[in-house]
């Protein structure tokens, strides 16, 4: 049994941007989601997103995204983006999996025809014009919330409660995150959860990735100007280990320690890098005492003692020796009245104190090093 024919210009659904989601959610077992795209069943779906970034420009750059290149060289399906090509409309075709006829997200100025006033949908949304109510129907993240599928959107912070994002992307869970600290703690997350063949093989190939050279990101950003991408130059050019490194950082230490093993036996020069480049609690101790001082006033109590219940009598010894007597003593009672905590708790206000003396080194407010001599390495 066929359905009704489409209008004329209407998309053909296996052709379709507003189909990606919704397949997605299909092939993870969600009701009433068509999987027009053919999305093999799985267990977990991702879904990258990277707005402007069309097949016309994946033809002049394609030498710097080789999987990219490769995919479409292989057959990769290119689809068709909403009628009217604006941001606002095809994240909400793509959100909904609906056309813009039926979701009413056109963008960027419409006219609000119950209060004969214009707003921008992309970032301009009038108070008085609630974007639910413009956009009732339900997105593909709330289907899926409600079928049991956790759905996670990563994106920046000022997103999360954007009016776009609630007319055409509510749902689910939103993880926020700027710089590189945030990005690189969401994807140890994401590796750690992955079955270990899996993970050791998106660890090989993320080490194998060249950094983009920064000429190449002016280019594209001079083609993407019109769009809001004029930040891109701002990435700086980092080495595949160093990356990796920051994310090993982020890991547990079971799990780092279960990572490290395997890569040693697949790769043991990566793994011997890697190893170098990470920053981890132990390097703390290489703080000068004015340093040490700065972070200690940055770092809350709390997150403090549990750090220092698990750690070695070394490090509680510099610690205690850059605080005042009373103080030290104040932690040591602290500390004490914690009782047992568990491992994980303590690795992650390990990691906290660690991330936070990258934040203050990365704006000049104290100094750390890897290591001491000629060997030194200054973040």
């Amino acid at each position: 049994m066929t359905g009704p024919a489409l209008p004329a210009g209407v998309v053909p659904a296996d052709r379709a941007l507003r189909s990606v989601l919704t397949s997605a959610a299909a092939a993870l077992g969600v009701p009433g989601c068509e999987n027009a795209l053919a999305v093999p069943a799985g267990r977990r779906v991702v879904v990258a997103l990277v707005d402007g970034l069309g097949r016309s420009l994946l033809k002049r750059f394609g030498g710097h995204a080789p999987t990219l290149r490769s995919a479409m060289a292989d057959g990769g399906r290119v689809l068709e983006v909403a009628v009217p090509t604006t941001t606002a409309a095809s994240l909400t075709s793509l959100g909904t999996g609906l056309d813009v006829g039926e979701h009413g997200v056109a963008g960027y100025d419409v006219l609000d025809p119950d209060r004969d006033v214009v707003i921008n949908q992309l970032g301009g949304w009038d108070e008085a014009t609630d974007p639910v109510a413009w956009q009732p129907h339900a997105t593909v993240f709330e289907r899926a919330e409600a079928a049991g599928v956790d759905a996670v959107t990563v994106s920046l912070p000022e997103f999360e409660h954007s009016a776009l994002t609630r007319a055409g992307l509510r749902g689910g869970r939103f993880l926020s995150g700027r710089g590189l600290i945030a990005r690189t703690q969401h994807a140890a997350r994401v590796l750690g959860i992955l079955p270990e063949e899996l993970a050791l093989e998106v660890v090989s190939r993320m080490l194998r990735m060249d950094a983009v050279q920064k000429e190449v990101l002016e280019k594209v950003e001079q083609t993407l100007r019109v769009e809001f991408m004029s930040n891109l130059t701002n990435t700086s050019r980092r080495d595949s280990h160093e990356m990796m490194a920051d994310i090993f950082n982020n890991f547990d230490r079971q799990t780092e320690a279960r990572f490290l093993a395997a890569l040693e036996e697949d790769n043991r020069e990566a793994a011997d890098r890697i190893k170098t480049l990470m920053f981890t609690f132990d390097d703390l101790l290489k703080l000068d005492a004015a340093s040490a001082q700065t972070l200690l006033r940055h770092v809350e109590k709390d997150q403090l003692a549990i750090a220092l219940k698990g750690s070695t009598d070394a490090a509680r010894e510099f610690f205690f020796g850059n605080m005042s007597s009373r103080a030290a003593k104040l932690l040591q009672d602290d500390m004490e009245a914690l009782g047992p905590v568990r491992l994980r708790d303590v690795d992650d206000a390990q990691t906290g104190m660690v991330n936070q003396a990258k934040d203050l080194a990365a704006k000049g407010e104290i100094m750390i090093s890897k290591s001491k001599g000629d060997e030194e390495i200054i973040y």
